[in-house]
């Protein structure tokens, strides 16, 4: 059995009680760099193996962690693959239960508290506002080639996750596509003690 777990958005305690008890239960964990050191802690019994990717890092190819899922499962043992935020969100659940169902291999998703809610909540932002934002869309920054060529979707609120190192151009294409008087937020490190919160327009 393998369980796809959200660890939630960083601070230790926005994992939730159904993660915490599986967690105590697994014999082993898969876990992410984006997981907090606390949570990984929780899986007491079992074995621990970072699987993570981070940029300027040692970076595990998702084939392999494909490979290692299936390899514990199929030895009989009971598998956490435990990510950031939530599995469904940004988070290649998609492809590890392709994996796993190539196997037939038993697996159930436990959801997480995702940092595209949860950062900009812990910062006092609403994403939504009756009178201000009737939508909102999630983007990664992560796999575009060229930021000068990204199209956005038009949604009242964007969120754009894991852009940081695409900040300058990202700003750029957006002066382009919106009003200079946008307010904008910059959030590293969301919900953790060491956050860094930066509020203005775009200009």
């Amino acid at each position: 059995m393998v369980y796809l777990i959200g660890a939630g958005a960083g601070d230790p305690e926005l994992i939730t009680l159904k993660a915490v008890r599986i967690l105590k239960q697994v014999d082993v964990v898969l876990y992410d760099y984006l997981v907090h050191p606390n949570i990984v802690l929780i899986a007491s019994q079992a074995e621990k193996i970072c699987v993570g990717k981070k940029k300027g890092a040692h970076s595990t190819l998702q084939v392999d962690i494909n490979d290692q899922m299936v390899k514990y499962a199929e030895k009989g043992l009971t598998v956490a693959r435990l990510k950031g935020g939530d599995p469904m969100v940004f988070g290649r659940c998609g492809e590890e239960m392709m994996a796993l169902n190539r196997r037939n291999i038993l697996y159930e998703v436990i959801p997480g508290i995702s940092s595209a809610i949860a950062v900009p909540t812990y910062a006092g932002i609403p994403i939504t506002h009756r009178d201000f934002s009737h939508s909102v869309a999630f983007v990664t920054a992560t796999r575009a080639n060229d930021v000068q060529a990204m199209e956005f979707p038009n949604a009242d609120t964007l969120v754009i996750m894991m852009s940081l190192l695409r900040l300058s151009p990202l700003i750029k294409r957006l002066v382009e596509l919106r009003s200079p008087d946008t307010p904008i937020a910059i959030i590293e490190s969301g919900t953790y003690a060491s956050e860094k919160k930066l509020i203005g327009t775009l200009s």
